[in-house]
């Protein structure tokens, strides 16, 4: 009975840690998760020298997780404006060039494409160095 106790203590400690971890990665203070886990800041500072591998690992991931977001939010960004600038060419091509109103259609045409420039982002390789310490964090 007593060994069981013992087991699930040490199980307890375990998935303290692995939470610890995990808050870490994401940037949580020692004083957030001392209060959230039940766990003393001492011994977190203890945990962090330990798992300090797990977490740069963790926080990779989850930095990874943050950028795919983005680039799905950017990728829907230039979606709609190339949509947008789409609709606004068929638009102008249909136009008399001679009525007033066309000038501030060009006005948005252009407010369009240029905001469309400013989602562009220059795809590059990423050098050799890099790509080696990506490497090792996934290890």
């Amino acid at each position: 009975m007593t060994a069981t106790i013992a087991f699930n203590n040490d199980m307890g400690r375990e998935e303290k840690k692995t939470s610890f971890v995990h808050m870490r990665a994401v940037g949580k203070s020692y004083s957030q998760i001392s209060e959230e886990i039940g766990v003393s800041k001492s011994t977190l500072s203890n945990w962090n020298s330990d798992l300090e591998e797990e977490i740069a690992s963790a926080r990779a991931i989850a930095l990874d997780a943050l950028y795919e977001e983005f680039f799905m939010s950017k990728e829907r960004r230039i979606r709609l404006l190339g949509e947008q600038l789409k609709r606004l060419d068929e638009e102008l091509r249909s136009r008399d060039l001679s009525e007033l109103s066309t000038d501030k259609l060009f006005g948005v045409h252009m407010q369009y494409t240029l905001a469309l420039k400013e989602e562009f982002v220059e795809i590059r390789p990423l050098p050799d160095s890099e790509v080696r310490s990506l490497k090792k964090l996934k290890g």
